[in-house]
């Protein structure tokens, strides 16, 4: 992330790696030439949700000056730089830096916003907030789907709610209570059936709320209710890239975790709609959600999507075998990866196999592949499962005209295995861009992420090419890749693994003197064993605090065709971790344990022990 950072006075001392200052600081004169100070984090204007106190950094020379933020000692580092955690109160809130050295001062000043906690609405007099409504957008459903229902009034008060504009006349609800939860909180909540015979009808929520003054208030919520008959679809298509399937819609302002990736010209079926958010009905048993932008819908009277599969061809590759599967529409499809990397599973929805011969090529037989076979598990899914020969190096999954194309890649040959690196070719990813909307952490001294990434990404492509690795760059240093390209890239250069070099920093919120360290993710279970094997080496040669290692669902590490990581060497808003990361030593200590961990991981590669989650939620 990018950061305004606001100073006294203007100055260029900061070195190659400085970010850039804002001379728009108020400055208080004194006797002699005032302390220069900066507060780099927050940023000027920033948004920041509602919370008790959060952290604030900068930097002050010279370096022996006392800092206080908001009257608040802050911790002031051999660098200068400081940070302290504050007490942060909603609405305008301003944030004072003051540095002090015997007769001279300075001072700092940044202006944030913080969001106010929902106000509980007195008992009297009686009031519904109108616009605290649920459903507060038309709503899509199906037989027997639960609708919230919910909103916001006068605390203690009697709250009913009732289902109008349901035929026949029975399914019409009567009032009902709508409790209050938490009591005195305001919030009333609930949800409603959607009756079982409905379909094809639309309705409303009325609110009626009473007090003990007697007080009466009404309200009608704005959201349509439409109940469809659940053996009819809407029909769309993904109109863009990719669209992320989620495994619900979101609630409040939090998005629901992502769980596939369904690429563009794909048809879906649309069961329902919160919203801006639509459901898709992938299978009797299976669904999930996607932004109503990401999506076009076909006309009325448009085919529902079916693919019937009745034929595979497999063919040698140097590492593997490409299947290829004719398709008569484009259909959504899941891949799974059994924990012991000798299982593919391709799930392919909207399909009904019709594969009574599957005929083995004998170079992939006798190489990769040693049984396949199908399942037809629930009504329109088929179900591919490949039983591997050896452990799954990654795999490559693509649309291509009529044609799903599966790629099945294997491990690398190892020449030596006191030289396991010789012809292995290793994708290094200096994580974010220079551009200020992608250059990731600033410290408190204005160094940028970006920057230090490639510095160390640069250190470890010297060791790996001594050791008689190739190695690939996603990114040079002045330009700027996006996320979706750093994978791809590495995958159209061929490469064996992908690194993906970063340093870190916390939300808003966090406690930075808790938290911090290095840290190692890996999402696919192929990426597992190489995850482990370069944070056991940060462990034996880092010497800063083990902050994990983590499953991650993060873009580069969901790279598929080979073991993929991310790795955090330390924490660039902590001024110790800041200081280490601005030298070579430590940049080259952790290019070194990146090194040791990929040698280990490619020793014992065709041993692979990968536990845990096989997809995300």
């Amino acid at each position: 992330m990018n950061f305004f950072i606001l100073t006294l006075l203007f100055f260029c001392s900061a070195g190659s790696l400085r970010g850039e200052e804002s001379s728009s600081a108020t400055v208080k004169s004194s006797t002699v030439s005032p302390i220069l100070i900066t507060i780099v984090y927050p940023q000027e204007g920033s948004q920041i949700s509602n919370l008790k106190e959060s952290f604030v950094f900068g930097s002050v020379k010279p370096a022996n000056s006392q800092v206080w933020v908001n009257d608040k000692p802050a911790k002031v580092y051999n660098t200068g730089s400081y940070l302290a955690v504050i007490p942060f109160s909603a609405g305008q809130f301003a944030i004072k830096a003051l540095a002090k050295q015997n007769d001279r001062t300075g001072e700092a000043l940044r202006m944030v916003q913080v969001a106010s906690l929902p106000i509980v609405i007195p008992s009297f007099p009686l009031k519904i907030d109108t616009a605290a409504v649920e459903p507060a957008q038309e709503t899509i459903v199906t037989p027997g789907d639960a609708v919230p229902i919910s909103l916001r009034a006068s605390s203690g008060s009697q709250l009913d709610y009732r289902i109008r504009n349901l035929e026949p006349q029975e399914h019409a609800t009567p009032w009902i209570s709508l409790p209050e939860t938490p009591l005195g909180s305001g919030y009333y909540a609930t949800e409603w059936l959607a009756p079982s015979n409905a379909h094809g009808q639309e309705a409303y929520v009325d609110f009626r709320a009473s007090n003990a003054l007697n007080e009466k208030a009404k309200a009608a919520g704005p959201g349509k209710i439409k109940i469809m008959d659940p053996a009819l679809f809407r029909l769309a298509r993904v109109s863009v890239p990719e669209s992320i399937l989620r495994p619900g819609p979101s609630i409040g302002n939090e998005m629901m975790g992502y769980d596939l990736f369904l690429k563009e010209g794909i048809t879906l079926k649309i069961s329902g709609q919160k919203g801006d958010e639509v459901r898709v009905q992938l299978s009797s048993t299976e669904e999930g959600w996607t932004h109503l932008k990401n999506v076009a819908w076909l006309p009325e009277n448009a085919r529902a999507p079916r693919a019937i599969i009745s034929s595979l061809e497999m063919k040698p590759r140097q590492r593997g075998a490409l299947i290829s599967i004719p398709l008569d529409d484009k259909v959504p499809y899941r891949a799974v990866v059994s924990e012991d990397l000798k299982e593919f599973r391709l799930i392919l929805y909207y399909s009904i196999s019709n594969l009574d011969r599957i005929a083995y090529n004998d170079k992939v037989a006798s190489h990769w592949i040693k049984k396949i076979r199908w399942s037809q598990p629930v009504k329109e899914t088929v179900e591919l499962c490949f039983e591997l020969k050896k452990p799954l190096w990654g795999y490559d999954l693509r649309l291509d005209g009529s044609r799903l194309l599966l790629e099945l890649v294997f491990p690398p040959a190892i020449a030596h295995a006191d030289k396991p690196l010789r012809a292995i070719k290793v994708a290094l990813d200096p994580g974010h861009s220079p551009q200020k909307d992608s250059s990731g952490a600033t410290s408190p001294q204005g160094y940028q992420e970006q920057a230090i990434n490639f510095q160390i990404a640069a250190c470890l492509k010297e060791k790996l090419e001594k050791a008689g690795a190739k190695v690939y760059l996603t990114r040079n240093l002045e330009e700027s890749v996006s996320l979706e390209e750093r994978g791809k890239k590495a995958w159209e250069q061929k490469s064996d693994l992908l690194i993906s070099i970063h340093t870190n920093a916390l939300p808003n919120g966090a406690d930075p003197f808790s938290r911090h360290g290095f840290e190692v993710y890996y999402f696919q279970p192929f990426s597992y064993d190489l995850g482990r094997a370069v944070h056991e080496q940060y462990k034996k040669s880092i010497k800063i605090p083990d902050s994990g290692l983590y499953y991650g669902n993060l873009a580069v590490c969901r790279t598929t065709q080979m073991p993929a990581i991310l790795t955090e060497s330390a924490y660039l808003i902590y001024p110790p971790e800041e200081e280490l990361l601005n030298t070579k030593k430590f940049q080259c200590e952790c290019a070194d344990a990146m090194l040791s961990g990929i040698k280990e991981f490619l020793k014992v590669a065709h041993k692979p022990t990968a536990p845990g989650k096989k997809r995300h939620k």
